[in-house]
C-alpha cells in the first residue's frame, strides 16, 4: 500500500531549522520553540508558496479544487514543501464527496457520492471506499481529511431542511443512522491509516451558509444534546473535530466557534484531539468584531481580526483555519501578545502546540 513521502520522513530531520535532534519529543521541541513559532503551528493556512510557510513556521495547509490537478505534481510539491519545513505541516483537505469534491480535476474523482448517496449504500461499500480515498490521499501527501460531516439533514427547532441537506452533505435525519454511516466512513480512514476531523460541532442545523452571513439556530438545549450524538459516540474513531460558525442562541451569544463553553463541550468528547476552527474569514464570525461586514469580499482592519484571533485562542481552538494568506502576520502577532500579557492565555497556547505536535509525532510514528 503506497504511502506518502511526507510521512516517510521523521518528525524532526536532523538539518531542521530549529536544530532539534531526530529523537525529540513532542515536549522537548514545545520547550524550544518562540513564542511565534508556537502562534505558527497553531495556524492552518490555505495553501501558498513554500517561502511564506518557513517564514511563518506554519503548522498545516489546506487545499482547494484548483489545487489539484495533477496527482503526481501535487505529490512533488507535498513533499518539496515537507523537505523544506523545521516542522512537518500537516496537509489538509475536505474531501467529502459530491459537492464538495476537492479532487473532481481528477478523472479517477470526478465523480464521488455525497453523504446523502452514501446512506444508500452497504456500509462496506462505504468503508471500502472511505479506506480507497485515504490511501490516495496518503499516497501524494495529504495527511487528514476534515470529514465526514456529522451534521443533521433537519432542523429539530423548524423542522427545515438544513444547508448540508440541501448539498447532500448529511447522513439523515436520525443519529443513529449519521452515527452508523459516518462510523463506517471513519473505519475506512483508519483502516488506511489516515486521520480524519469531523465536523461541525454541535451540529450545523441551519438553512443557510454561514460563511456568506450571520447564522443563528434557535435549537433549544434538548434539540442540540440530539444533535451531540454522533460527535460523542464518533469521537474515539477520528482525531478531532471543527467547530461551527453557528451561533447557538439557547448556548451562547457567540458563534460556536468563539464560545468557551461550547468548545469547552468539544474537549470534554475529544480530549487530546485537534479542536480546528471553520474558516475564520466566514462573515458569521467576522460579523462579531465588524458588524458592518456582509460580504467575504469586504476586507476587515487587522486590528479587529486580531481581536477575533484572541478570541478564537482564548474559547480553546488549537488550530486557527483561514484562506486568505495575507492575514497569517496578523494572527502571529494577535496570538504572540496575547501570550505574553496573559498567562492563562501562554498555557492554553503550549497545550494546543503540544497536541498539535503529538498529532504529528504519531503520523511519523505510523510510517
Amino acid at each position: 500500500m503506497q504511502r506518502a513521502l511526507t510521512f516517510l520522513l521523521v518528525l524532526l530531520a536532523a538539518n531542521n531549522a530549529i536544530g532539534q535532534e531526530s529523537n525529540t519529543t513532542p515536549e522537548q521541541l514545545l520547550s524550544s520553540l518562540t513564542p511565534a513559532e508556537k502562534a505558527g503551528q497553531m495556524i492552518i493556512v490555505y495553501n501558498t508558496d513554500v517561502d511564506f510557510l518557513r517564514e511563518y513556521n506554519v503548522g498545516g495547509i489546506i487545499l482547494f479544487k484548483p489545487m489539484v490537478t495533477d496527482s503526481l505534481l501535487l505529490e512533488r510539491e507535498l513533499a518539496q514543501k515537507q523537505r523544506a519545513m523545521a516542522i512537518p505541516l500537516l496537509v489538509c483537505i475536505d474531501q467529502e464527496g459530491g459537492t464538495i469534491n476537492r479532487l473532481g480535476n481528477l478523472a479517477r474523482f470526478a465523480a464521488t457520492p455525497a453523504a446523502e448517496e452514501l446512506t444508500r449504500l452497504p456500509d462496506r461499500v462505504v468503508r471500502s471506499g472511505a479506506a480507497e480515498l485515504t490511501d490516495f490521499l496518503l499516497s501524494v501527501g495529504i495527511n487528514i481529511n476534515f470529514a465526514p460531516c456529522l451534521d443533521p439533514a433537519r432542523s429539530l427547532a423548524t423542522g427545515q431542511p438544513t444547508y448540508m441537506a440541501v448539498n447532500q452533505r448529511s447522513f439523515g435525519d436520525s443519529p443513529a443512522l449519521i452515527t452508523r454511516k459516518a462510523g463506517a466512513f471513519l473505519s475506512g480512514v483508519n483502516q488506511a491509516g489516515g486521520l480524519a476531523v469531523v465536523k461541525h460541532f454541535p451540529g450545523y442545523d441551519a438553512p443557510q451558509n454561514s460563511d456568506q452571513r450571520l447564522t443563528v439556530s434557535p435549537a433549544s438545549a434538548e434539540a442540540i444534546a440530539q444533535y451531540l450524538l454522533p460527535f460523542a459516540e464518533l469521537a474515539p474513531s477520528c482525531d478531532g473535530v471543527m467547530m461551527s460558525n453557528i451561533v447557538y442562541s439557547e448556548l451562547d451569544s457567540l458563534p460556536a466557534v468563539l464560545s468557551a463553553r461550547v468548545v469547552a463541550w468539544a474537549r470534554s468528547l475529544y480530549g487530546d484531539g485537534l479542536i480546528v476552527t471553520d474558516d475564520l474569514w466566514a462573515v458569521s464570525v467576522r460579523q462579531v468584531v465588524d458588524p458592518a461586514i456582509t460580504s467575504l469580499r469586504q476586507e476587515t482592519s487587522d486590528r479587529k481580526f486580531a481581536v477575533l484571533v484572541e478570541m478564537a485562542v482564548l474559547a480553546g481552538n488549537d488550530m486557527l483555519l483561514i484562506t486568505y494568506p495575507d492575514k497569517v502576520p496578523v494572527m502571529i502577532e494577535a496570538i504572540t501578545q496575547l501570550m505574553e500579557r496573559n498567562h492563562r492565555a501562554q498555557q492554553s497556547v503550549d497545550a494546543a502546540v503540544l497536541r498539535i505536535l503529538r498529532l504529528k509525532q504519531k503520523l511519523r510514528d505510523e510510517f
